[in-house]
């Protein structure tokens, strides 16, 4: 059973570094709207909650600076799910509660997969972006 989780945990490891690629990638080349030149893209950062002493891991992040200033002005969280069956609603409520606690600007949740119907529509409500990478 051990190896099965090890290889489960490999498989979404994997997926987040091909996220923060492809995030980063993207605001290099000028494709996502941020000042490039101002944002870092970070992949597992733990950060700080208002609600829990522990913190809480962010698959990938993206902090986003005002000119001279070492505060984040906008903060972007994206959730990632390497998962054979669709997303489900209380996958989206748990980010939504991540996004709420940190209190990020926007959210993503990236999968390999799909959402299902109350996923979709939850993620309409709380203005989380949704993607399906292949």
């Amino acid at each position: 059973m051990a190896t099965q989780n090890n290889n489960t945990t490999a498989k979404g490891d994997a997926f987040e570094e091909r996220v923060y690629h492809l995030i980063d990638d993207c605001i290099q080349k000028g494709e996502i709207p941020v000042n490039g030149d101002q944002s870092k893209v970070f992949l597992k950062k733990k950060y700080e909650s208002k609600d829990t002493e522990n913190g809480v891991i962010i698959d990938v992040a993206i902090e986003t600076y005002a000119a001279g200033s070492d505060d984040i002005s906008y903060l972007t969280l994206i959730e990632c799910k390497d998962y054979d069956s669709a997303i489900d609603i209380g996958e989206i409520r748990e980010f939504n509660d991540k996004i709420k606690e940190l209190e990020a600007n926007k959210g993503y949740f990236f999968t390999t997969s799909s959402f299902q119907t109350g996923a979709r529509n939850k993620a309409k409500a709380c203005h989380i972006g949704l993607a399906v990478i292949d």
